[in-house]
């Protein structure tokens, strides 16, 4: 199985915290936007998904880099990791959707002057449903629930091609995928 992705792009405004952020899990200080690109979006599933519909923990994992940030609030952010899962009830290589299933994910930030790190937890929902060419749409929507931006919400949306044509692959089962592109954004909690 490959899911095709492009960039990401990481957009974070209006938050509130303590003055400066020393300390990992220490809520950013300004309201502003940070901007970040990511590479591939690594995948992979357990058990492999077939044909038959079955239970598949899904698991991802990617980079954020290039990290900007156009008001300057956030520049000492340079880059960051993540990483997430969620169980999809009745998966199959033929095509189910996912609606409205729990994610949970873990980010990582990192910055500069000085070089530190810090973590969100981010908890929410995700869906994924087919279009008519044949790709499929995935949102993501919930809250960041402890460490940077805690208090914050995120959403996010992409699409991704599942090539199941192969009937020997479906077969043996598709156990990583690999690809890059999506929109993301974390902004205060209204």
């Amino acid at each position: 199985m490959r899911a095709a992705f492009g960039v990401t792009t990481l957009l974070l405004a209006g938050l509130a915290g303590p003055a400066t952020a020393t300390a990992e899990d220490t809520p950013l200080a300004d309201p502003g936007t940070l901007t970040c690109l990511t590479g591939n979006i690594d995948y992979t599933y357990s058990p492999p998904i077939t044909r038959d519909p079955h239970a598949v923990t899904v698991h991802w994992s990617g980079g954020y880099q290039n990290c900007t940030s156009p008001d300057a609030n956030h520049k000492d952010i340079e880059t960051g990791s993540f990483q997430g899962s969620t169980v999809v009830p009745n998966a199959s290589c033929i095509g189910s959707n996912v609606v409205a299933q729990g994610l949970e994910e873990d980010d990582t930030w990192n910055y500069v002057n000085p070089p530190r790190t810090s973590t969100s937890k981010l908890v929410g929902k995700i869906s994924a449903l087919p279009r008519a060419d044949g790709n499929r749409v995935f949102t993501w929507a919930g809250d960041v629930t402890q460490g940077t931006f805690q208090s914050s919400t995120f959403s996010g949306t992409g699409e991704y091609n599942i090539e199941a044509t192969n009937p020997n692959t479906c077969l043996t089962g598709i156990s990583e995928a690999h690809g890059k592109m999506a929109n993301f954004s974390i902004l205060p909690a209204s």
